[in-house]
């Protein structure tokens, strides 16, 4: 069952086993101790009893010294005194009596001891109900004819009566008291150390047995677990020395399922692996040494056309290297044209602009001149008011009407002036729009020359790049192909050593046995 186990289910199992038996010890021990609690238990409720008994009694019998020095007083004052030392040591053994009365009623310790301490309970009753009854009583009874009497002597016999009551009742209390303390300490508090003691001793007997028992049994098992692995592994070791010898003859066999079994199926498959690859090998070496001469001859060839190819890749460089100059040319060229274009192009509209410069002073002008004809009119229709006024004046008027009419024709001429020169103007106006519309008409063009001159200009780049890269191309195929002579010369000599290593391979292999 445990072959089939994985190691550490294996380790789990034995550490499992040797825990549980750990386990089940100290159970045991602690059951053992939780008794040996429980009678501790019982003794030191025992003790407490016994000590609420013994002190009990204690304030008893100082009711009897209370009661000697009553009787011995010589006044009312001291009696008071000793009264109320009687009620202090009632008061006490009323605490110390209901103290012991409720430990032996508990019912939670002295399991073995409940009919015993059902005696003990009744007879501390019958001591609390003696004395609250009988001894109190008589010292009520002495107390209260003390004071009614209100002096000493006249009352001694009777007084000496009480005390003899009162001595036989606490001398009775104090022998059920003193019976039950030493039945209480002898019976619950022997038999508890009694019981103490053989649980000490069934404990270290049990403890011992079950010791050596799990002991013995950890190492049985130990030794069977150890067994289980070790045995396989060995096994495997002596496998794996034969396979360090180059012995491939032989399998590992293990019908376990644990990591030895597996581990013996792994080295198997290795084993039949090697078989098949050092087989493969030595078919591939004679296949080698073959490829390796059929290398040889290659490269010879692969050298001799590689010197050929270099000599027409260098004429080509050649041509290469005249087109890239042409183009770089065409592209100068292509760049003076689109710089005289864009000049051409500033230059007109610059004189477009002068163009409408001149028809808006033109335009101006013309209006000029109609504000001129305008004073000619006027000044001819002044003329004519003088001429009139001056006819009016007669003779002395004659020189005046001289003037008038001279300034009458200097009006005419310079109507007539006018007139010619805004026909002027509107005639150089036409021709300035009309120059104008021809230089707008003329720039799209020029632009149009312009973006197809950068056109050209950007493809005798992309050309000339082009040829460069051409040219980088084939000046790096001339240096493949100076590499690949030099390459295939080291490849003949290459394809040598690889015959000669296939050689030394096989020899090696040959250390191996299939």
């Amino acid at each position: 069952m445990l072959k089939n186990l994985k190691i550490q289910n294996k380790l789990f199992v034995g550490f499992g086993v040797i825990t549980l038996l750990v386990i089940v010890l100290g159970i045991s021990n602690y059951l053992f101790t939780d008794n040996i609690n429980d009678k501790k238990v019982d003794l030191l409720t025992a003790y407490e009893a016994a000590d609420a008994i013994m002190e009990s009694k204690f304030y008893i019998k100082a009711e009897a010294q209370v009661l000697m020095e009553i009787l011995a007083s010589d006044n009312l004052q001291e009696v008071d005194v000793f009264w109320n030392s009687h009620t202090f040591n009632k008061k006490r053994i009323g605490v110390n009596l209901d103290n012991a009365i409720k430990l032996l009623a508990d019912k939670n310790w002295g399991h073995e001891h409940i009919a015993e301490k059902e005696i003990f309970l009744n007879q501390i009753k019958q001591v609390q109900e003696a004395y609250f009854n009988k001894v109190d009583g008589m010292f009520n009874k002495m107390y209260e004819l003390i004071k009614n009497t209100g002096e000493l002597e006249s009352i001694h016999e009777q007084l000496a009566a009480i005390d003899i009551t009162l001595d036989a009742n606490i001398s009775e209390v104090e022998q059920v008291m003193n019976k039950t303390e030493y039945d209480l300490n002898d019976l619950i508090v022997t038999n508890a150390q009694k019981a103490i003691n053989n649980t000490i001793s069934s404990v270290k007997t049990s403890n011992l047995g079950l010791m050596f028992f799990c002991l013995f049994f950890a190492l049985l098992l130990s030794i069977s677990i150890a067994r289980i692995i070790v045995n396989p592994i060995k096994g495997l070791k002596t496998n794996i020395e034969h396979l360090g010898e180059g012995d491939l003859k032989f399998s590992f066999r293990y019908d376990s399922e644990d990591e030895v079994g597996v581990m013996a199926k792994s080295l198997t498959q290795m084993t039949n692996k090697l078989n098949e690859i050092i087989g493969g090998i030595m078919e591939g070496s004679i296949g080698i040494q073959s490829a390796s001469n059929q290398i040889n001859s290659g490269s010879q060839q692969i050298s001799q056309s590689s010197s050929e190819a270099a000599a027409s890749v260098e004429e080509i460089s050649a041509s290469v290297e005249q087109m890239a100059s042409n183009i770089q040319q065409n592209n100068d060229n292509a760049k003076e044209t689109e710089k005289i274009a864009v000049q051409s192009a500033e230059t007109i509209n610059r004189g477009n602009e002068s163009v409408q410069v001149m028809l808006k002073s033109m335009s101006e002008i013309a209006e000029r001149i109609g504000i001129i004809n305008d004073i000619a009119l006027q000044t001819n229709i002044l003329a004519l008011n003088a001429a009139v006024e001056a006819a009016r004046a007669g003779e002395h008027g004659k020189g005046f009407a001289v003037v008038a009419a001279e300034v009458r024709k200097l009006a005419e001429l310079s109507k007539n002036a006018a007139t010619q020169i805004d026909e002027l103007s509107i005639n150089g106006v036409k021709i300035s729009e009309e120059a104008g519309k021809n230089l707008n008409e003329i720039v799209p063009q020029i632009k149009k020359t312009a973006a197809l001159v950068q056109e050209i200009s950007a493809a005798s780049m992309e050309q000339s790049s082009g040829a460069e890269q051409i040219n980088e191309s084939i000046q790096q195929l001339n240096q493949v192909t100076q590499q690949n002579a030099s390459a295939s010369e080291e490849l003949a000599a290459t394809a040598e050593e690889l015959n000669s290593q296939a050689e030394q391979l096989r020899e090696m292999i040959s250390f191996f046995k299939m």
